[in-house]
């Protein structure tokens, strides 16, 4: 068996990802838009590969159910897909197939 597994993503462990701030770890994402990249919090650096077309098409979907909830409650939240990336309390930063997020009171 090779390594590397499209079943599990490539972890860059490495004492620069642990010094790496936030506007350094968004200039590397930005230097490589093709790849989907996230961050543990422990600033390791996560690669994933692309899903399949399995996995694609039932995000798809959610996405879609999501976003027709959404739209007709705007009051409630405002909802987002893949490729937007969230930093979380613990300093990782997380880019989930959807999300939703409630208006602020």
């Amino acid at each position: 068996m090779h390594p590397l597994s499209l079943n599990e993503p490539l972890v860059l462990d490495d004492p620069y990802t642990e010094r790496m701030t936030d506007k350094d770890f968004f200039r590397f994402c930005q230097q490589y838009p093709k790849l989907r990249i996230e961050r543990n919090a422990r600033h390791q650096i996560i690669l994933m590969a692309p899903t399949f077309s399995l996995t694609g098409r039932r995000n798809a979907r959610l996405t879609t159910q999501i976003g027709i909830w959404c739209e007709a409650h705007p009051e409630l939240g405002e909802f987002f897909d893949s490729s937007a990336g969230f930093t979380l309390p613990s300093g990782a930063v997380r880019s989930p197939d959807v999300a939703w997020v409630p208006a602020a009171d």
